[in-house]
């Protein structure tokens, strides 16, 4: 074929200007060196050129498609990947010394900048694979090429006094470019989601997730990570073991469909119906309700009612460097032990499915912020039965009204493939947006409440108040008329929901849940949090959330304070010649 005789006179090509260089020069790096100089030769050739290899089958950014089916960005994704280099750092004009082949030729270890410099350390990009591997490999191999090129340019910049040189003036440059070359991280299992926009990390306890983690929490997104449940002791956690070891408890139900609260009952009628219909509360209209339990344990109870489960999650958490209390990025465990220690979690949240045609306008947690950021893990999913026979048809009915809630979710086609698979247990429908976008919701909901003829004191707030569901509609409205998209994500059996701070969301139970979740405030999202006190103190004194109950005057100040204590401890060090 006319690909493989190209890539046959490219291969001669290199052999020959490989013996003429008298350097030995035999590494696929090499190869791809004489690759640009044959496209340079012979502009004809279209299977020559790197950039034609970059774009032929219109091939994801940085080797996503490697990984599997689900990581294939669409053409809308924001500044994430790698592909939006191609329009800057290559395209413009190359000063002496930083052409591609000069980079190419540069091999893998560091990138020569200057006399005295000691280069920009890369990957090496090609091991000793067998010619087949190589091809499959290409997409990442390109983009540790591109990496290279913009170290260099960075580089550069440090040359002409931009950062003098330093380690901040790279994480400068970094904030500035796009981020698709940090998250390109070889280790760590990941796919992608919501068409490109959600990171889904798939090995929860890979030691390098903070990494690519903290590239798309710093840009204020969610991110998922599943497979907890495999970790954690399944049996703690079945509805059974609840209602066994604390059947006997008075707590107060909510009615989902119409926020009724129910008070005095216990705990165990509650358990009882999780999975079992025919063996729940039922309405005025003799209807089995949709009930979530209210505030159960109450407070900061988890850890003294229930030490070992507290144990079995804190022990299993995903990213322990922001989320275990004494994280070494979770700003909250600066505080010194005297002061009392802000509410943070764990917290139960355990809830019916809302599973017929009527429900999906009903939100299980309808919109809300939180003035911190949190990790919610879906410990069970309990698929509802009714009795003998019926149970099967239950089953089937139930499954058709979920995937329909699905549908009018505005779910993408990869997590819809996760469902249909039917491998995993789906458990919850989110809607999250960004904490950028939560005025214009604002400006939406009270449009709207002003079209029903509701009032909207200045005390009030349509968010805080967690008063609104967004349906489809409304979801569509949002789109349409403000140009904010969010986040539909599907919670799998054991899959954890990282919230930044700040960011309006909404949950939707699709079948009856077992979610805790746990509080903690990360550096990327400080800022938010403080904002957020400040709203809060203009809320009517009976809001749940007038208090500022996080402290978070306290948490920045006592961070400030160990960062500013750890540089004068090492002054002496770094003020060394």
């Amino acid at each position: 074929s006319s690909s493989s005789s190209s890539s046959c006179h490219v291969s001669q090509s290199s052999a020959k200007d490989s013996r003429s260089s008298g350097e030995g020069n035999s590494s696929a790096l090499h190869w791809l060196a004489d690759l640009a100089t044959q496209k340079a030769k012979d502009d004809t050739k279209e299977s020559g050129s790197l950039r034609s290899i970059i774009s032929r089958e219109s091939r994801p950014p940085f080797g996503l498609d490697s990984l599997s089916a689900l990581s294939k960005p669409s053409a809308s994704s924001p500044k994430l990947f790698n592909s939006l280099l191609l329009g800057s750092s290559m395209i413009q004009s190359k000063p002496e010394g930083s052409s591609l082949r000069d980079l190419l030729n540069s091999g893998p270890g560091k990138l020569p900048q200057g006399p005295g410099e000691s280069g920009v350390p890369f990957p090496s990009v090609f091991t000793s694979a067998s010619s087949d591997k190589l091809k499959s490999s290409l997409p990442n191999f390109l983009d540790h090429i591109i990496a290279s090129v913009v170290e260099t340019k960075k580089a550069e910049g440090r040359r002409s006094g931009t950062s003098e040189g330093s380690e901040l003036g790279v994480l400068g440059a970094r904030k500035e470019g796009v981020m698709g070359l940090s998250v390109l991280e070889p280790h760590t299992s990941h796919t992608w989601l919501c068409d490109g926009r959600l990171l889904c990390l798939q090995d929860p306890s890979n030691g390098n997730n903070w990494k690519i983690f903290r590239e798309c929490w710093k840009q204020g997104q969610p991110v998922l990570v599943s497979g907890i449940h495999k970790r954690l002791k399944s049996e703690l956690w079945l509805p059974e073991a609840f209602s066994e070891e604390f059947g006997n408890q008075d707590v107060d139900l909510v009615n989902c469909r119409n926020c009724a609260i129910i008070s005095d009952v216990k705990v165990r009628d509650f358990w009882d119906g999780f999975q079992m219909i025919s063996k729940r509360l039922q309405d005025s209209d003799g209807r089995p309700m949709v009930l979530k339990l209210k505030d159960w344990p109450p407070g900061e109870d988890f850890r003294d009612m229930m030490p070992t489960r507290f144990d079995d999650l804190m022990e299993n958490l995903p990213l322990p460097e922001y989320t275990k209390r004494d994280g070494r990025l979770n700003l909250a465990a600066r505080l010194p032990n005297f002061f009392v220690r802000p509410d943070l979690g764990p917290k139960m949240y355990n809830a019916y499915g809302l599973t017929s045609a009527d429900d999906r306008k009903v939100g299980t947690t309808n919109l809300h912020l939180d003035v911190s950021d949190a990790v919610n893990v879906m410990v069970f999913v309990g698929i509802p039965k009714r009795e003998d026979n019926q149970e099967e048809e239950a089953e089937i009915s139930g499954y058709k009204e979920v995937m329909t809630t699905i549908e009018e979710g505005d779910v993408d086609e990869m997590t819809k493939r996760r469902v249909h698979e039917g491998k995993e247990k789906p458990g919850a429908l989110w809607h999250i947006y960004a904490a950028k976008d939560a005025e214009k919701i604002r400006e939406l909901l009270r449009k709207v409440g002003e079209e029903q003829g509701q009032e909207n004191p200045p005390d009030h707030d349509p968010i805080h108040d967690q008063s609104w569901y967004l349906d489809q509609g409304l979801r569509r409205r949002l789109y349409e008329e403000y140009g904010v998209q969010g986040w539909a994500i599907v919670q799998f059996l054991g899959d954890a929901v990282f919230i930044p701070a700040g960011a309006p969301h909404q949950v939707h139970n699709l079948y009856s849940c077992i979610k805790v979740a746990e509080d903690f405030v990360s550096p990327e999202h400080v800022r938010h949090c403080f904002r957020l006190t400040q709203e809060f103190r203009h809320l009517s004194t009976t809001h749940t959330n007038h208090e500022d109950k996080l402290q978070v005057k306290n948490i920045i100040y006592h961070a400030v304070k160990d960062a500013v204590g750890t540089l004068k401890a090492h002054e002496p060090k770094l003020s060394r010649p």
